[in-house]
């Protein structure tokens, strides 16, 4: 997956188009006018239903809810007495009662978790407990599953996190949304509520260039896409080059290159076995005693892109026989440095200068075929994503061929875009576009990437738009239509678009009745994982475990401990954070008690970051189920590094911002 970077934009096709700019910001302005006043309410008839139905819930109260509350609540709650400040017998009317929405919910949850009537007092009988949450549920708030109220629907914008995993689905490109977009609000924690997912002039500038970014990453220009250089850019020690190459000379030659735009790249590369060549190495023993075949080198292709380690493309062996051998290998890269390594040696043979074990110059010099890299040729090519919707190399040459490709392809892109079909004048002028430019430039990528831009930039691409079907006969409410629940499943599930699975039943009607099936599905994908890491990132605060500062030198000092090599170090807040997304993910997935993100008996750690912790027994970079010992102080999500840290200040613990962790 490549990642993309604004930063970057050198390397996109073009300024983004005033035309463009204007369009989508008067197409995002008539939407929210639209959106806003389209939000579902609720029909006048309804509006009767609910009032007869706020009635029937005042008389269950006088008849059966109130002899409940002067037993056990009247005594501390009511006239004179209102401890807590709080009243259960003083309302307006019948109407009041019902609007008293919050204190209904107090009482049942202080009911219901045994806090009220306090210890030492009479309590209500289980059936009596149930009877009064029956009445706070389906009386006071009205709640009734044959007829459920969608209430007020916001419109909802992809967040950072949302507008990158669908980027990343439908382009197959991964576009920095942390680094390039304003933080998304937040509200209760989360930052996935519509009502705080505000659009702002900068997140639409944002837009713009992320749609021109990305198209540029996944479906490349045909103007200046290759690249090719001869073996003697690879440099090396002692004026070596790739044109030479044996393990009697230089063992190493490099060569640097930097992609103008992100995106997936096939690299072509052409080696040339010539004749055997002699000359001094230092051997750690000599080839005949070892048995090592002198006609063979060993031939090592590595490429190291940006901070990452190196990645081996190839390794084998060459024997002495003149031969021309071609190798093709493809990559998806960011924009930054990618220096490619070769390296040739003859097997158990040192060459001069690495070090080793005994043996001297003395020894036989090893002989072994000169290698030479006759050509690098890198081009760059569309994403594995792109080309399901432009599969072909070139473009038909017959007019209604081309006409229909086009077509076909604006249509897949705009049913995973707008996650349903593209209605037909959308498509009619998007494919025309298209056309059209194609006939005047003659470059097809070019011609249709404008349009994807378009798509990209379009509300309802950017929002998650709510359609309903038809209400059936007798039924005030309306239901979702199934475009609008696979969107639903996958946005809550994955937080990214819906797959072709869901978007086919959806489109044959089918989804809502296979709704079951589709949901275990879903939880055993990948994509699920995103749930867990998403929830428990936000809600735990985890996400913030990487950059939260601690100036650990301050911290060892006031423990009279001397500061030395970082402890703390990106590893090991790697695996706190990891830890406690484990942690949480085994929770929900194996329906294990809540009460285990207070107290258990297990954790997850590495060898890393248990040395951290202290607990012996551990081994392995990777993280594993741990059990504690008894007399751990740990145990459940208060003692996990990922959550002191995030709860902590700079230099010293805090009991206040824990405290306050607690009670959110």
């Amino acid at each position: 997956m490549t990642q993309l970077s604004s930063n970057k934009a050198s390397g996109c096709t073009g300024a983004i188009s005033p035309v463009l700019i204007g369009a989508v910001a008067a197409a995002l302005l008539v939407a929210a006018l639209l959106f806003s006043a389209s939000s579902p309410g609720r029909p006048s008839s309804a509006a009767r239903s609910a009032k007869a139905a706020d009635s029937e819930a005042a008389k269950r109260y006088h008849k059966d809810i109130k002899p409940i509350l002067e037993e056990f609540c009247f005594d501390c709650h009511a006239d004179d007495v209102k401890k807590g400040n709080l009243s259960l017998n003083e309302f307006k009317d019948d109407a009041d009662l019902i609007a008293q929405k919050d204190r209904w919910l107090a009482v049942m949850k202080n009911v219901r978790a045994g806090v009220m009537p306090p210890p030492g007092k009479s309590r209500p009988t289980e059936a009596q407990q149930r009877q009064l949450a029956d009445w706070v549920k389906y009386g006071a708030f009205g709640i009734d599953s044959r007829n459920p109220d969608p209430g007020r629907v916001t419109i909802h914008r992809l967040n950072r996190l949302e507008y990158r995993n669908t980027i990343a689905q439908i382009l197959g490109v991964d576009y920095n949304t942390d680094d390039e977009f304003p933080p998304d609000g937040a509200g209760l924690g989360l930052d996935n509520i519509a009502d705080v997912l505000t659009t702002s002039p900068l997140i639409l500038e944002k837009y713009l260039k992320a749609a021109e970014i990305s198209l540029d990453g996944a479906l490349p220009s045909e103007k200046g896409r290759e690249f090719s250089v001869q073996g003697s850019a690879f440099k090396g020690n002692n004026n070596a080059t790739g044109d030479r190459l044996s393990f009697n000379g230089a063992p190493e030659v490099v060569f640097a290159y930097r992609n103008k735009n992100p995106g997936s790249f096939r690299v072509q590369m052409e080696i040339e076995v010539m004749a055997a060549a002699t000359g001094t190495n230092e051997t750690s023993t000599s080839p005949a005693a070892s048995g090592i075949a002198t006609n063979i080198c060993h031939f090592v292709v590595g490429v190291q892109s940006g901070v990452a380690p190196l990645a081996v493309l190839l390794e084998r062996d060459f024997t002495a026989e003149p031969k021309k051998h071609q190798f093709v290998f493809d990559r998806v890269w960011s924009i930054e440095p990618h220096v490619f390594k070769i390296n040739v040696t003859a097997p158990g043979i040192r060459p001069a200068g690495r070090g080793g074990g005994g043996g001297g110059r003395g020894a036989a010099p090893p002989v072994g075929p000169q290698l030479r890299i006759t050509n690098l040729r890198i081009t760059a090519q569309p994403t594995a994503e792109v080309r399901r919707f432009f599969a072909k190399d070139a473009p038909p040459a017959a007019a209604k061929e081309l006409q229909d490709y086009i077509r076909q392809g604006v249509a897949a892109f705009g049913l995973r875009a707008y996650r349903r079909p593209l209605d037909e004048p959308t498509l009619n002028r998007l494919a025309g576009e298209i056309e059209q430019r194609y006939g005047e430039t003659g470059l097809f990528n070019d011609s249709v990437k404008p349009s994807l831009a378009k798509v990209l930039c379009s509300p309802r691409f950017l929002f998650r738009v709510t359609q309903t079907v038809p209400a059936k006969s007798g039924e005030p409410w309306s239901l979702i239509d199934e475009y609008s629940l696979a969107s639903r499943l996958s946005y809550f599930l994955w937080s990214s678009m819906p797959d072709d699975e869901l978007l086919n039943l959806a489109g044959k009607g089918e989804l809502r009745k296979n709704l079951d099936g589709q949901i275990k599905r879903m939880l055993n994908h990948k994509f699920a994982a995103r749930m867990i890491e998403n929830f428990s990132g936000q809600w735990l605060q985890t996400r913030n475990v990487m950059k939260w500062t601690i100036v650990e030198p301050e911290v060892l000092k006031r423990e009279g401990k001397t500061a030395g090599k970082p402890m703390l170090t990106d590893e090991i807040r790697q695996a706190m954070k990891d830890e406690t997304t484990m942690y949480f993910a085994r929770i929900v997935q194996e329906d294990r008690s809540l009460l285990e993100i207070i107290a258990s008996d297990y954790t997850y750690l590495n060898e890393g970051l248990a040395g951290y912790y202290g607990i012996p027994g551990v081994q392995g970079k990777e993280m594993q189920l741990v059990k504690l010992p008894d007399d751990s102080p740990r145990g459940g999500v208060m003692t996990h590094g990922s959550v002191l840290i995030v709860t902590s200040g700079a230099n010293r613990t805090s009991a206040v911002k824990r405290g306050v962790f607690v009670l959110d």
